[in-house]
């Protein structure tokens, strides 16, 4: 009877054993609130991410658009205190800065933008902006409004050259320098690029200032400062004429 009694507990036991060591697997509902779980988090951390990401783009353009400054003010130290937006054969800024060494093409694009001009001759002119006194379309430039305040630092033209003397600023802390800019989605010519000017009031080949960044973009002075502009504060600053989410926008 004893060795009975050791037998039969010993194979209890065993199916004891058995059952604690069998796999449990999930069942249909337990692994849909899985997922669901997942999905809302997934949900609620992107945004969070994206914003981060493209806080960080806004960031490197900043860096940028400073950097194109102070290529800029080298230029205008061996020139006495000029700077061009275009020279006298119509060649835009960018190839004059990159022929004459004081910055490559690396710093010609804002890293928001994920387009480019497919012509090789087009991308001097897809790129980020800088400020060009004499553009209109309709209404006056703001520099005309501005000249009292500003003092009229615009060089008579010699040929099709635009050319502009920091010793002539009253106050160069207000004079845009270099900032974002873009073209509406429905530009003939590089849609979604930049453009290398820009001017407050005015749209030139579907393009102006550019909200780039989350609502907002990049601007550089005359007195070396750069900084991210809202709307309101671009409202401030005179702009009236801007492209956000590609496309045109009053302010």
């Amino acid at each position: 009877m004893r060795g009975e009694c050791l037998s039969d507990n010993r194979r209890h036991a065993e199916r004891e054993g058995c059952g604690m060591n069998r796999r449990r697997n999930f069942t249909l509902i337990e692994l849909l609130v899985v997922i669901s779980i997942f999905a809302i988090l997934a949900a609620l951390l992107l945004p969070a991410l994206n914003s981060a990401a493209g806080k960080g783009r806004q960031i490197s353009c900043l860096n940028t658009i400073s950097q194109i400054t102070k290529g800029f003010f080298l230029y205008a130290d061996d020139f006495d205190q000029v700077v061009l937006t275009n020279d006298a054969a119509n060649k835009p800024w960018t190839r004059i800065m990159r022929d004459s060494k004081y910055f490559g093409e690396s710093l010609w694009l804002c890293p928001e933008m994920s387009t480019r001009h497919a012509s090789e001759g087009k991308r001097p002119y897809n790129t980020l902006g800088i400020y060009r006194c004499d553009l209109t379309s309709g209404n006056p430039p703001l520099y005309n409004t501005k000249k009292e305040e500003w003092g009229e630092f615009r060089l008579p033209k010699v040929g099709s050259d635009l050319a502009y003397s920091i010793k002539r600023m009253n106050t160069p802390g207000k004079i845009f320098l270099a900032g974002d800019t873009r073209r509406d989605s429905a530009a003939a010519s590089g849609p979604g690029c930049g453009m290398y000017v820009f001017e407050p009031r005015t749209y030139l080949e579907n393009g102006a200032f550019g909200l780039n960044h989350l609502g907002s973009g990049n601007l550089s002075f005359f007195d070396g400062h750069a900084a991210v502009y809202r709307r309101s504060a671009l409202q401030y600053q005179g702009f009236t004429r801007a492209i956000w989410n590609g496309s045109k926008i009053n302010l």
